[in-house]
């Protein structure tokens, strides 16, 4: 299942059009069983506590998660001229959300152009995928700059008209078309006119209209003036009904009827009506008209599919956007923007009968193709196909999500490094014993992703084990047993196939030595690590995430059994992703190798019989394959007890490397501690990490 957070800076509550096709579409995207949807606006006129409302006003059957922000963006003490604040307040509010929440959703769904920045960040940072549904093509350079910045950061674009697609698809070519509005059909079967009940006249043709009256979102005017005027051209029995006066509607159009020279009685303006009450109105009205709706490439009025399913006669303006849906003598009559034009196609579709009955029949067939349903199933399917995979998009996700930490973390350790601090710790420490421990060495995302969080990549471990070499007296682990405590030595666990692969020719050229601990059961090929193993069967998503954290925090018992159950229901080959023993022998001329148990577990899991047996058991076999001697064991994931200490040492064992950090003159040798690289480690970091990175970190975090 899919996760949407479909974010803006709406009113749900208000009036207007795309607050209910907003609406309507959230509900259907919600109702779909692959896809879960949360509203998240930081326009704070649709209350939490007031969703029924949202709901009613609506239409919406099926309810779906409204999350609402405080911010200054609809504020109404401020004016224009503060606008940047009010985006930038919106945008924080809506990132700090999509922030803390960012484990909850993979897809982020906008269609607010406004707060590209905190969608830019939430990708950047977050790794989410992102979708923006155009509506504009803005004449401001400020608004159409943001736009073409957020359909070039899009994982898709969904376009309301072909005129957007057409322009959009050059910035990013992943564009779809998907009409902005949809219909219920069933809202508008066995309608009967009941203009008594409305208050309409009852003898007069009605030439019906609902919604805006004056101006688009985008202030182009809509078009009514040369509706109106057309009644000039039309017998006195032809009457204007405009539904949607929102305050000032009238009052701007009677002054239109005044300058026309149309009586003022053939007009009639009605406030704007609940959804539920729409298709009543349209039942009353005898031809239902389209103006040009400002005529631009996004202005397709949203009234169309509804008038097509109301079973009555459309009239409409010839533009480009409304010619996508209705098409002349098919589903409607197409008119030029002139009185004259309008007055003789109203007149024709009233007087002709056979005319108006087909293009009513063709509109109500062809406005089943707009359900909301089919809308949802639309935007669903392309979502699904050109959101990253889970296994695509895993290493970008896992390494990216926090990324915003990660900056803030670079800019002030690499102040620590370009001040000197590192430099004056080194000099007054002086020498120490370094371990540098490594898991897996890659050349690409591509080898690795179900263990990518263990890997280096293979031109920054080229780089580390040269500046190690060149600054450090590279040792072996066996002269720690021996006495050496200073000097830096390169080990690796569990034994990755890629090691030998990649590390071996680097170490080899390089003249240095490391040590791999071998995981025995692993060398053999009976089993993989078992959090690899989930990622391999059921997919890098946050679902796999979320269970392997929660199997971690089970006692040991109770994981297995688990387990055990999981891996019956999913069987597929495993990846052969360790050395096996042929290659451990070949290796011999760079690695000396150390035990990590046989199984893997985790020792302080374990009883003291049975951390003998695992330590016995894999240094017998090592040493049988190796036919060297084994002194050296790596605690599996660094856990240790007093009890696995003394079974280290009754094994013969001359040494343990745990997973403590930093680097330490004269450590315990059954308790050594380690350098550990990260994945996205620099050289600069890896220089930290040596140096005042563990120290520092510690002080730190006892005051944080």
């Amino acid at each position: 299942m899919i996760s949407i957070y479909y974010i803006g800076l709406l009113d749900l509550l208000s009036k207007k059009a795309h607050a209910y096709t907003v609406s309507k579409t959230c509900e259907a995207l919600n109702a779909r069983d692959d896809i879960s949807l949360t509203f998240v606006t930081a326009h704070s006129g649709s209350p939490q506590k007031n969703a029924a409302l949202v709901f009613t006003m609506n239409k919406i059957k099926k309810p779906f998660p409204i999350v609402v922000l405080k911010s200054l963006w609809d504020s109404t003490n401020l004016s224009k001229f503060y606008l940047p604040f009010r985006v930038v307040s919106a945008n924080y509010v809506i990132f700090k959300y999509l922030w803390r929440n960012r484990d909850q959703y993979q897809v982020i769904y906008t269609r607010d152009h406004l707060l590209v920045f905190a969608v830019f960040f939430a990708k950047l940072f977050f790794a989410k995928q992102i979708f923006y549904e155009i509506h504009y093509i803005y004449n401001n350079r400020r608004n159409r700059i943001l736009t073409d910045w957020l359909a070039k950061i899009s994982n898709g674009v969904i376009a309301i008209t072909k005129g957007l697609e057409n322009y959009y698809e050059k910035i990013n070519e992943k564009i779809i078309t998907v009409f902005c509005s949809g219909v219920e059909l069933a809202d508008y079967d066995n309608l009967l006119s009941d203009r008594e009940t409305l208050g309409l006249p009852q003898e007069k043709i009605l030439i019906g209209y609902t919604g805006n009256m004056v101006a688009t979102n985008l202030n182009d005017p809509y078009g009514l003036e040369e509706v109106i005027a057309a009644l000039k051209f039309l017998p006195e029995e032809y009457y204007f009904v405009g539904v949607g006066d929102k305050g000032d509607d009238a009052r701007i159009l009677m002054e239109v009827v005044k300058k026309s020279g149309v009586a003022p009685s053939r007009i009639i303006i009605l406030p704007w009506q609940a959804r539920q009450k729409i298709p009543a109105y349209l039942a009353s009205f005898d031809i239902l008209i389209v103006p040009k709706a400002g005529g631009r490439p996004g202005n397709s009025p949203t009234k169309m599919i509804e008038y097509m399913a109301s079973g009555k006669p459309i009239v409409a303006c010839k533009t480009a956007p409304i010619m996508e849906i209705l098409r002349d003598n098919e589903n409607c009559l197409l008119v030029d923007n002139e009185p004259s034009d309008w007055a003789c196609a109203i007149e024709q579709i009233y007087e002709d009968g056979n005319l108006a009955q087909k293009l009513i029949e063709r509109a109500r067939t062809e406005a089943a193709q707009y359900t909301w349903e089919k809308r949802a199933e639309r935007i669903a399917g392309f979502i699904g196909e050109n959101c990253c995979s889970y296994r695509e998009c895993s290493r970008r996700e896992i390494f990216t999500r926090k990324t915003w930490r990660r900056t803030i973390k670079k800019i002030f350790w690499y102040t620590v490094y370009f001040s000197g601090l590192n430099f004056l710790y080194n000099l007054f420490v002086g020498e120490r014993l370094i371990l540098v421990g490594y898991h897996s060495v890659s050349k690409n995302n591509k080898d690795c992703e179900d263990y990518c969080t263990l890997t280096v990549n293979l031109d920054d471990f080229a780089r580390q084990v040269e500046y190690l070499k060149r600054n450090h007296k590279i040792i072996n682990l066996t002269e720690i047993a021996n006495g050496l405590c200073s000097g830096a030595a390169i080990f690796f666990d569990d034994g990755f196939k890629d090691v030998y692969l990649n590390a071996r020719p680097i170490l080899k050229k390089e003249g240095v030595r490391a040590t791999i601990f071998l995981t025995t059961d692993l060398i053999d090929q009976k089993d993989i690590l078992w959090t690899i193993k989930l990622k391999w069967l059921k997919g890098i998503n946050p679902e796999t995430e979320k269970l392997i954290d929660s199997l971690k925090d089970l006692p040991r018992a109770e994981r297995e059994n688990k387990l055990a159950a999981i891996f019956v229901e999913l069987k597929a080959p495993l990846p052969k992703i360790f050395m096996d023993w042929q290659q451990v022998c070949e290796a011999l001329d760079v690695f000396d190798y150390g035990s990590h148990g046989v199984t893997h577990t985790d020792f302080d899991e374990m009883s003291e019989k049975e951390i003998s047996t695992e330590l016995e058991a894999s240094k017998a076999k090592i040493e049988q394959e190796i036919r060297q001697p084994v002194l050296t064991v790596s605690y599996p994931h660094g856990k240790y007890t007093n009890i696995a200490i003394e079974a280290v040492k009754k094994a013969g064992f001359q040494l343990a490397v745990s997973t403590k950090k930093g680097a330490q003159k004269n450590p315990d040798l059954f308790i050594l501690p380690r350098i550990s690289p990260a994945p996205d480690d620099d050289l600069i970091f890896f220089k930290l990490r040596l140096g005042i990175y563990y120290p520092l970190l510690a002080i730190i975090r006892k005051f944080i």
